[in-house]
C-alpha cells in the first residue's frame, strides 16, 4: 500500500503563511501584554477622541483608568460624552442646573469620579435652590481654550437649559490656547480659533487635517492601554520625541533644551518645568506683541461666552483657576524661570479682574486662596498640586470647592429671578 506526500506549497505561498503566522504571533502578543496591564492596573485608558465640531471631546459611555506616575484615578464619561451623570431635558421643574466650562482643570481626570470640583459642589449645594435639586454639569475637557468652551455652551451647554454658567479661566495657558500663533508653538493638535476682524470675534472654518493613515492608526489603538504608555515613554526621549513629531504620530512640539527638574523643599522633584516655561510668557511683566492680541480675542471669547449665557436666560460667572505658576513658592519658582523680577505673576489674574469689570460679569477667583493656604506651610503646595503634571490633587479640587461654594450658594439660593443682565 503506497502513501502519497502532500503537494508542497510554492516559495510565495511559504512566504505568506511566514507573515501570517508573524502578524497573528505579534496580536496575541499585544493582547497578552494588553491583558496583563489590565490585570495589574499599569498605564492610562484614552479618554478623548478628535472631534470636528470641538477639535477634541470625551469618548461617550467610556468608563476606566487614568493614570501617571504621581495619580491613579477611576474616571465615568457619561452617554452625553461629559465627565459627568447624564441630564434629563428638558429640565425639570424641581431642578436648578449648573453648567461649569472648563479644562483639564474641571475635567480633573487625576481625581476620582467623586472628587471633581463639579461633584463636590453639588454635593454641597444640595439643599440650597429652596426645594428643588442642584445638578452640576461637568463640560471640562482637557486642552480646551476659552474658544471650544464657547462652541461647547452653544452647540451642545444651552440645550440643558443652565440656570448658572460657569466659565472656569486657567490664566496660566488658556491665552495662548485661545491664540492661533502661540498655541502652535507648544501643540499642533487641529481645534477650532476665532479672531478679531474689525473688532468683531469672526469664527473660522475648522477642519481636521491630520493624515488619513495616521487618523486610521490612532482610532485602531484607541481601546489598547499599552499605547499611550509606550507614546508617553517615547515622547520622553528627545530624540524619539522628534522622531514621532516629525511623523505626526504626537503634537507636542519638542524643545531643543530640556532643564533639569526643580527639587521642593521636602525633595519632590517636580517634572513639568520645559512645558510650563513655554507658558511664562503670560506672566511677563512686557510680554511681546502676541500676547496682546491674545488678550483681545480672549476678551472676545468672553463676551461671546456671557452672550451666550445670557441668550439661554442663565446667570454667568467667571471662576479664576489658581495655576501652579500663580502661587507656587518663591523656592520652586526661582528653578522654573531666570529672572523673577521680569514676570508678574499677579499680572494675568488683573488682567482677567479688568475684563470682567468691562463685561459687567461677576469674578470669584481661586487665587487668592490657593496663596494663603500655601503660605502657611512650605508643604501645603506639594498637597495642592500633583508633581509630575501640575493638576489639582483632591485636597486641590476641595480647596477650589470652599473658595467657591459660598458665591455658588447665594446665586443658588437667590435662584432664576436673574432674566436681564448688562453686556458690553
Amino acid at each position: 500500500m503506497s502513501s502519497s506526500s502532500p503537494p508542497r506549497l510554492s516559495k510565495g505561498a511559504r512566504v505568506v503563511l511566514g507573515l501570517g503566522l508573524t502578524v497573528v504571533s505579534c496580536v496575541f502578543a499585544l493582547l497578552a501584554v494588553e491583558v496583563g496591564v489590565r490585570i495589574a492596573r499599569v498605564g492610562s485608558d484614552q479618554f478623548l477622541r478628535p472631534d470636528p465640531v470641538l477639535g477634541v471631546r470625551f469618548i461617550e459611555s467610556k468608563s476606566g483608568l487614568s493614570q501617571s506616575t504621581c495619580y491613579s484615578a477611576d474616571v465615568t464619561i457619561g452617554a452625553a460624552g461629559w465627565r459627568s451623570p447624564d441630564v434629563a431635558t428638558p429640565k425639570p421643574d424641581d431642578v436648578y442646573r449648573i453648567l461649569v466650562l472648563g479644562d483639564s482643570f474641571m475635567a480633573g481626570l487625576q481625581v476620582n469620579d467623586g472628587e471633581t470640583l463639579a461633584r463636590l459642589l453639588e454635593r454641597r449645594l444640595g439643599g440650597a435652590a429652596r426645594g428643588r435639586r442642584v445638578e452640576v454639569v461637568n463640560f471640562g475637557v482637557p486642552s480646551f481654550g476659552t474658544d471650544q468652551q464657547l462652541i461647547a455652551l452653544r452647540e451642545y451647554g444651552l440645550a440643558l437649559q443652565p440656570d448658572l454658567v460657569v466659565l472656569a479661566f486657567y490664566a496660566q495657558n488658556d491665552v495662548a490656547e485661545n491664540d492661533r500663533m502661540l498655541r502652535s508653538n507648544t501643540n499642533t493638535d487641529p481645534k477650532p480659533y476665532f479672531e478679531l476682524q474689525a473688532g468683531q470675534l469672526v469664527e473660522l472654518p475648522f477642519r481636521d487635517n491630520t493624515p488619513a493613515a495616521v487618523q486610521l492608526v490612532r482610532r485602531a489603538v484607541a481601546p489598547l492601554r499599552i499605547y499611550p504608555l509606550t507614546r508617553d515613554a517615547l515622547v520622553a526621549i528627545p530624540l524619539t520625541h522628534r522622531v514621532l513629531y516629525g511623523l505626526g504620530i504626537v503634537n507636542v512640539v519638542p524643545q531643543q533644551n530640556r532643564n533639569p527638574a526643580p527639587t521642593s523643599t521636602d525633595g519632590t522633584i517636580w517634572n513639568w518645568p520645559d512645558r510650563w516655561r513655554r507658558q511664562i510668557g503670560v506672566f511677563e511683566l512686557e510680554p511681546w506683541a502676541d500676547w496682546g492680541h491674545a488678550w483681545s480675542v480672549t476678551e472676545a471669547l468672553v463676551a461671546a461666552v456671557h452672550r451666550e449665557a445670557v441668550r439661554g436666560q442663565a446667570e454667568f460667572v467667571i471662576a479664576g483657576v489658581a495655576s501652579p505658576i500663580e502661587v507656587m513658592p518663591t523656592q520652586l519658582l526661582g528653578q522654573l524661570i531666570d529672572k523673577e523680577e521680569q514676570i508678574d505673576v499677579s499680572g494675568p489674574g488683573n488682567r482677567l479682574e479688568a475684563i470682567a469689570h468691562r463685561q459687567g460679569v461677576q469674578l470669584v477667583s481661586t487665587v487668592p486662596g490657593f496663596r494663603q493656604r500655601v503660605a502657611q506651610r512650605a508643604d501645603v503646595f506639594e498637597r495642592l498640586f500633583l508633581s509630575c503634571d501640575g493638576h489639582w490633587t483632591a485636597a486641590g479640587h476641595e480647596l477650589a470647592a470652599d473658595l467657591l461654594e459660598p458665591v455658588i450658594r447665594e446665586r443658588v439660593q437667590r435662584g432664576p429671578t436673574h432674566r436681564v443682565a448688562r453686556l458690553h
